[in-house]
């Protein structure tokens, strides 16, 4: 691993994975199933108009969308800019979000982290793959927002 100033280490690539997969359970199967059910619309199919259930269904599946996107970011944004500095899988792992400097991210570093995170996802994840040509393991939304993912003390 790689030794950064103040005696940081790097999370290893593995650790980082295995984080994110912890949280995209948490975050995108369990609440999806929870949340799908409640928000989709009871439409009388045969008294309806084609029309209103075409915009009934849309509605009852962008509902859920917009309700995880807020849980998502306020999940990532709150949990990486407390003392944690962490989410639940970050946390198991034993690996923080930190600044350039090894401390605790701000309120806007945290943002732009989770924004440009989102704009990484809809490019396929393809520019996740960087961060294993940077010198401190930066993906490009750790690059944007000037953080690195280190290893816990």
């Amino acid at each position: 691993m790689n030794n950064l100033a103040h005696n940081y280490q790097l999370a290893p690539v593995w650790k980082r994975m295995a984080a994110a997969f912890i949280d995209n359970i948490l975050l995108g199967f369990v609440p999806l199933f929870m949340l799908l059910p409640e928000t989709m619309p009871v439409i009388n199919y045969i008294d309806t108009p084609i029309n209103d259930i075409i915009r009934q269904l849309i509605w009852g599946l962008i509902n859920p969308v917009l309700v995880l996107f807020v849980v998502h970011w306020l999940y990532f944004t709150l949990l990486h800019i407390s003392p944690w500095q962490a989410s639940f899988g970050k946390k198991l792992w034993n690996i923080n979000v930190a600044n350039l400097q090894g401390k605790r991210i701000t309120f806007l570093q945290a943002n732009i982290r989770y924004l440009s995170k989102l704009l990484i996802y809809i490019s396929i994840g393809i520019s996740f793959f960087i961060l294993f040509f940077t010198k401190k393991k930066q993906t490009l939304h750790d690059i944007f927002a000037k953080t690195m993912v280190i290893q816990a003390i």
